[in-house]
């Protein structure tokens, strides 16, 4: 296992709000990261960040105050292989201090915490135009195919730069959560990329998604629905559950580890009670009402009728849920720009639609269809 550490270094200006130190590297994908490094041979974390940091940004432990107490440790695979990294906090004590870097990066940027995040994060942006076929940049027919890092560079400085001309080339393939995050909501080329064709688009897509779940048929099972909805599940299904759902509960869990054995046994005998409990008010109920054996069984009937409505209504529910985002376990960006999941005669349709739209009203006769 490798190790490597740095500092979160933050400087307060007067009159604004604290910012955060991060620097671009000049490799790669050109991500941004707080100075950090590899530990050397008997260094300590603290000693590897204390060099590191003169290293990158010319900065030595005189500059800063380190709050040695803050000390934030993550891993990470690198390369198939894991990775811890330390982090420790400082100030910088003359927030007006200018940064010297070294050949390994290529820009520093002074951040409030969301703009920082929004950076180190940007990359899985340029990852998502990197892996789709759009042209980066046109190129000479016997020039050879840009590197990743090219990519990388030309959408970084393209970003920077003009970021509507990057939003006019590649726009198609952002998310709603990149034009929140990356964009100034309020520009003009923000306003015309958020149009209802590009929302139409979206939830085509995300129902083509959910039909193919529903025909895998086990994301929308009763089973699976009701671990992501345990309690609208009790009270519009569970709670009108009868013996047989509950015996295929208790045989099922046989077959598994002995320790879920228990749990779910336990989680049974929970269910099968409530479920018990619920049949006996519903007998007491219907005793003091009907007492005719004909009238129990129209009761009966009825009340598996309103079971079948219930279970329609709450499956309705958790694909209604689905399609509006509110599924936290599912990635809803590689859904959205999923190109694969486009119906072509309902996409010619809405794009049919939209160029109709600017139109003037005309109807069309027969031999006009």
């Amino acid at each position: 296992m490798t190790s490597a550490a740095g500092f979160i270094i933050f400087r307060q200006l007067v009159g604004r709000p604290i910012q955060y130190l991060l620097l671009q590297t000049s490799y790669g994908e050109h991500h941004w990261t707080p100075p950090k490094g590899h530990l050397d041979a008997g260094e300590s974390p603290l000693q590897a960040a204390e060099r590191e940091t003169k290293e990158e940004a010319g900065l030595t432990r005189n500059d800063f105050e380190c709050y040695e107490k803050f000390e934030e440790k993550t891993t990470y695979n690198v390369k198939g292989k894991p990775k811890d990294v330390y982090y420790y906090l400082a100030r910088l004590r003359n927030p007006e201090q200018s940064i010297s870097l070294s050949d390994e990066h290529q820009a520093l940027s002074w951040s409030s915490l969301q703009e920082a995040c929004d950076l180190m994060d940007i990359t899985s942006m340029f990852d998502r135009i990197c892996a789709s076929n759009v042209v980066i940049a046109s190129q000479q027919r016997d020039e050879p195919d840009f590197t990743q890092e090219q990519k990388y560079h030309i959408l970084q400085q393209l970003y920077s730069t003009n970021p509507a001309t990057f939003i006019y080339r590649f726009g198609s393939l952002l998310t709603d959560d990149d034009l929140q995050r990356y964009f100034d909501p309020n520009a003009d080329y923000i306003r015309q990329i958020a149009t209802p064709q590009r929302h139409k688009q979206r939830a085509n897509r995300r129902y083509t998604y959910m039909q193919q779940l529903v025909a895998n048929g086990s994301y929308f099972s009763d089973e699976a629905m009701k671990e992501r909805s345990p309690l609208l599940y009790e009270q519009m299904i569970g709670r009108y559950e009868i013996n047989d759902t509950n015996k295929q509960l208790v045989t099922r869990t046989a077959n598994g580890p002995l320790a879920d054995f228990y749990m779910e046994h336990l989680e049974a005998i929970n269910h099968q009670e409530r479920v018990e409990e619920e049949f006996q008010k519903e007998e007491r109920a219907r005793r003091e009402e009907d007492s005719e054996s004909e009238e129990d069984e129209d009761d009966n009937e009825c009340s598996n009728a309103q079971r079948e409505l219930y279970r329609k209504e709450f499956l309705a529910i958790q694909k209604e849920k689905f399609l509006n985002g509110e599924d936290s376990n599912i990635d809803y960006a590689s859904i959205d720009n999923n190109e694969n999941l486009d119906d072509m005669k309902i996409r010619e349709r809405d794009e049919e639609e939209g160029y109709f739209d600017d139109e003037d009203s005309y109807t069309y006769g027969d031999d006009e269809r």
